[in-house]
């Protein structure tokens, strides 16, 4: 892909816009992520769109390039950007999450745009858009045919190597949504742009991007032809009216994040999200949790909720509004182990029925494999709660090690899925 900001600007904004709007991804108050903001263009318009109660975090891993993008919202008065200068492989550490995450032309420059796919995933909310455009450099073309420009199309099959890992892949535009299906993402909509410039005024924009990007053009599409040969045979491009240059195929991608559903219902209990509503309710019903350790429960659930799209769930006894405690996966450390861990709360005697143990247990435990992305969890339990193992091993869990936690002897066991 041409590394000319300006070029790309000028032939893809609209039909970015356009994509956006016709999905009615962006509206006010919107926290969105602009991943390799460049000189700032897409990221002002998203901020526009968003309204003062909305915010762009803009993030580029070139500094020109951020003071450029300030400088036109300075110029533009406005204040709902904030920007930080980061690569595409450290949005983790930004620490936020957000309603919507944009990328354009930014992961066919990496050597592993799924690491970084895997990690929008993260970091978006439930059911938030990721909008991403990439470039198949294989579909340029001029016609009448010139050996300056767009060669690929003529001599080479379709490329269907995957290159993750290996290098930048120029026509990952093509892999979008095989690759966003693979990290978890709902494709609601795809497109392909490619402009055709048929005026002098168009191609010179090209001729333009040739000079200014001598090194970046010769690298990416190892023309044989000297460099100025080519710039000379381009200008006959340019100047003979009957000829066209069609630019890189730009593949549009909407993907959202699947909304975190909740483990089927038993025969005696239902579950639904923990809400801070079900606080005091759970707390009345004596959990044997104080009001804050369940604030603090719910906190983290919110956090795993959005990160590792699974949470906490309230257990409400069928047939009546009884909340009977709490279950879900939470993410502590347990000693090396950085794994998924399944916890149940109950209320008064229920945490004595074995089969109450048995139906959430086994209901959380087929959630995790069949719809959310847990392969392995952990359980940790006191060393003489006898039914809780024996409630355990019905379901699969093995034991594993002892150890002591907080100060107390535990055990841990643990299952994968098969």
């Amino acid at each position: 892909m041409v590394k000319n900001f300006d070029i790309l600007d000028i032939l893809f904004n609209s039909s970015s816009e356009a994509f956006i709007i016709k999905n009615n991804c962006v509206s006010l108050g919107m926290k969105i992520l602009d991943i390799g903001c460049g000189t700032g263009v897409m990221s002002c318009w998203l901020a526009k769109q968003v309204g003062p109660e909305g915010l762009i975090v803009a993030i580029d891993n070139n500094q020109n390039q951020l003071t450029a993008s300030k400088v036109k919202a300075k110029v533009q008065k406005l204040k709902n950007l904030e920007f930080h200068l980061k690569s595409a492989y450290e949005l983790e550490s930004l620490n936020q999450y957000f309603d919507m995450v944009y990328c354009r032309f930014i992961l066919n420059h990496l050597q592993y745009p799924m690491k970084v796919m895997e990690n929008i995933f993260k970091i978006l909310k439930q059911s938030g858009s990721f909008i991403v455009e990439e470039g198949i450099e294989s579909s340029a073309f001029t016609y009448p045919y010139a050996d300056c420009w767009g060669t690929k199309r003529w001599n080479n099959r379709i490329p269907i190597e995957d290159l993750e890992g290996q290098s930048r892949d120029n026509n990952l535009g093509m892999k979008l949504l095989q690759k966003m299906t693979n990290v978890g993402f709902n494709i609601k909509d795809a497109a392909l742009v490619q402009p055709l410039l048929f005026t002098e005024e168009q191609k010179e924009l090209v001729l333009s991007a040739m000079v200014k990007n001598k090194q970046s053009l010769l690298g990416s599409e190892n023309y044989s032809i000297d460099w100025q040969s080519r710039v000379k045979d381009f200008k006959k491009v340019v100047e003979n009216q009957t000829q066209c240059v069609a630019f890189y195929q730009s593949c549009q991608v909407l993907g959202t994040k699947p909304n975190l559903g909740k483990p089927a219902e038993t025969p005696h209990i239902l579950f639904k999200l923990l809400k801070i509503s079900d606080v005091t309710k759970i707390f009345q019903n004596n959990i044997h949790m104080s009001i804050t350790e369940i604030e603090v429960l719910l906190i983290n659930a919110t956090q795993n909720y959005q990160k590792h799209s699974t949470g906490v769930y309230a257990m409400e006894l069928k047939g009546s509004d009884s909340l009977i405690g709490l279950a879900g996966f939470d993410f502590p450390l347990v000693e090396d182990y950085i794994q998924p861990e399944m916890f149940i709360k109950l209320c008064g005697s229920y945490n004595q029925n074995e089969d109450f143990l048995v139906e959430i247990t086994t209901a959380l435990r087929d959630y995790a494999f069949s719809q959310l992305s847990i392969t392995h969890f952990i359980a940790t339990l006191s060393h003489n709660d006898a039914l809780l193992i024996k409630v355990l091993e019905k379901i699969g869990m093995q034991y594993q090690k002892s150890l002591i936690w907080h100060g107390q002897k535990m055990l841990l066991y643990s299952i994968t899925r098969i």
